[in-house]
């Protein structure tokens, strides 16, 4: 007579690449077409022209030793012009790290991103919008940093808007 048994193997694993490494200013940046200006193919009556003012503000705490900022920019391709630009520096603040480049303490941060009515005049005025993000580690680069699984972000965001509209 023969039994069946079940063998059941239960484990974890977690293994620690030697990957240390540091990152002072990369930057990263894309010019599109203008996704804001007005489009005839937009049957929408609410557009650009009816805000006034937006701002958006971005609480982060941040267990990851990599920072990031931001900027964003109305571009004229023909003249070759900026008309308008929207920085929103240290949208993540890098987390501390030790010794060992692993992290010790998460980093708070709030960004408050603003866009005026002058970014909103120049929307039509411009044909394309140049993205553009620049990293950093701990301490601009100057420490080594390693990632771990255990790493998180967590965020919140919030907008204020003023808005221009007309009740027909």
């Amino acid at each position: 007579m023969f039994r069946k048994h079940k063998i059941q193997f239960i484990g974890n694993l977690e293994v620690e690449v030697p990957l240390e490494f540091s990152i002072n200013n990369i930057q990263f940046a894309d010019t599109i077409d203008n996704f804001f200006s007005d489009n005839s193919d937009n049957n929408s009556s609410f557009g650009p022209d009816n805000l006034k003012y937006l701002k958006t503000v971005i609480d982060v705490e941040n267990g990851f030793p990599l920072g990031i900022s931001m900027n964003m920019s109305l571009y004229d391709s023909k003249t070759k012009i900026k008309k308008s630009t929207i920085n929103a520096t240290d949208i993540l603040k890098p987390a501390a790290v030790g010794a060992n480049g692993k992290v010790t303490t998460s980093t708070k941060s709030t960004t408050s991103i603003e866009v005026t009515d002058t970014f909103w005049n120049a929307i039509n005025s411009a044909d394309k919008v140049i993205i553009s993000f620049t990293l950093n580690t701990t301490d601009n680069g100057t420490k080594n940093v390693k990632i771990y699984s255990d790493y998180k972000i967590s965020f919140n965001m919030s907008f204020v808007v003023k808005p221009d509209i007309s009740l027909n």
